[in-house]
């Protein structure tokens, strides 16, 4: 078990050092995260990404837009992971 942990925590500590400002801004990253969040069908990613992008001051018009070039593609299954997305913005932009 202390062998996932700690495969787990270098995983997140390359993710962290991966998504800092470089020649890419931040936002830009996440950007690119969220689209390959909806290729990849995962909800935890989009729930992890969503309020990233929020924080980092993303319209939902760029939101929107990197998720599309995602159903480009990834074509019927990424526009469902899409519209899921959607519904957790919709959501966050709430609170």
């Amino acid at each position: 078990m202390d062998s996932n942990n700690n495969k787990s925590k270098a995983f997140f500590q390359m993710a962290e050092e991966i998504t800092k400002k470089g020649v890419l801004s931040e936002k830009f990253k996440e950007l690119i995260a969220i689209s390959l969040s909806v290729k990849a069908q995962c909800d935890d990613c989009i729930t992890h990404h969503l309020p990233k992008l929020i924080s980092l001051g993303a319209t939902d018009e760029e939101i929107n837009e990197a998720m599309w070039v995602a159903v480009m593609m990834g074509g019927g299954p990424s526009l469902a992971y899409l519209m899921k997305a959607q519904k957790v913005l919709k959501e966050l932009r709430k609170n």
